[in-house]
């Protein structure tokens, strides 16, 4: 996931990895059947976050397309 090298609001190369907690899981349907945790890269200065993916996109199949 750490294709981010650099903070692009400060600069810093301290870039961390971040998970969502409790209730913060992405689902792929209204009733929360399949869901998954959320991943963040995090700058470790200014605490911006930086980009923000799902750990398995393959929940998403081609039955909840828009």
């Amino acid at each position: 996931m750490n294709e981010i090298k650099t903070c692009q609001y400060c600069g810093s190369t301290k870039i961390k990895v971040g998970y969502q907690i409790g209730d913060g899981e992405m689902s792929s349907d209204f009733m929360g059947n399949k869901t998954c945790r959320i991943s963040h890269l995090i700058c470790g200065d200014c605490g911006a976050i930086l980009m923000s993916r799902v750990d398995n996109p393959e929940i998403f199949d081609d039955d909840n397309r828009i």
